[in-house]
C-alpha cells in the first residue's frame, strides 16, 4: 500500500520535481542530504561509514518515506507516515516525537488506511502536537488520497473532520 501511495504522489500534477527518500534508505542511513549529494555527483568518498554509523545508532522507527517537491510556487519537504492498523495512544506519542526531531521543517502528512481511523488519529494528534506545530500537520485516509487531488485531501488537525 505505501508503493501505491508513492506512486499516487509522484503522478500529483501540482507536485513539481519529486526526489525521494524511501524508508529501506532511511533504514540504511541515508539521509535526504545524502541522496541528493549521490544524484548530484557530489557525495564523498566516507559515506558509507557515515550512513552505517547512523544506521547502527537509530533506535526509532522511520517513517514510510521523506519527499521534496515544488508545490505552489515552493520548494517543500513533507515526511509521509502510513497508519495501516490503529495507532495506539504511546504510538501516536512517539510517532509526533519522531517526526518533529527528525523532520522539523517538513510538512507531516499521516495516510491512515480509513476514515474512522483518520478521525481518530486527528483527535490523537491534537493532544500531542504542540499548538504552534499544528498547521505543518495533514491527515487523510488511503482511498481520498488515491482518488482525489492533492491540494484537496488533507485536513489540517487543527480542524476537525467532519462526520
Amino acid at each position: 500500500m505505501v508503493q501505491e501511495l508513492r506512486i499516487t504522489l509522484e503522478a500529483c500534477p501540482g507536485l513539481v520535481d519529486i526526489f525521494w527518500v524511501s524508508d529501506f534508505e532511511m533504514r540504511a542511513g541515508i539521509t535526504p542530504r545524502t541522496k541528493a549529494e549521490f544524484l548530484n555527483g557530489e557525495l564523498e568518498s566516507k559515506w558509507r561509514v557515515r550512513a552505517y554509523e547512523r544506521a547502527k545508532s537509530m533506535f526509532r522507527r522511520t517513517p514510510d518515506g521523506y519527499f521534496e517537491a515544488d508545490f505552489d510556487g515552493d520548494r517543500r519537504g513533507f515526511v509521509l507516515e502510513f497508519e495501516r492498523t490503529a495507532y495506539n495512544w504511546n504510538m501516536v506519542k512517539r510517532m509526533v516525537y519522531n517526526l518533529d526531531d527528525a523532520f522539523p521543517h517538513a510538512q507531516r502528512l499521516i495516510v491512515s488506511e480509513t476514515v474512522p481511523h483518520a478521525r481518530r488519529m486527528i483527535r490523537n494528534l491534537q493532544a500531542w502536537v504542540r499548538e504552534k506545530d499544528l498547521s505543518s500537520w495533514f491527515v487523510t485516509d488511503f482511498q481520498k488520497l488515491t482518488t482525489q487531488p492533492f491540494e484537496k485531501c488533507w485536513y489540517q488537525i487543527s480542524h476537525p473532520l467532519e462526520e
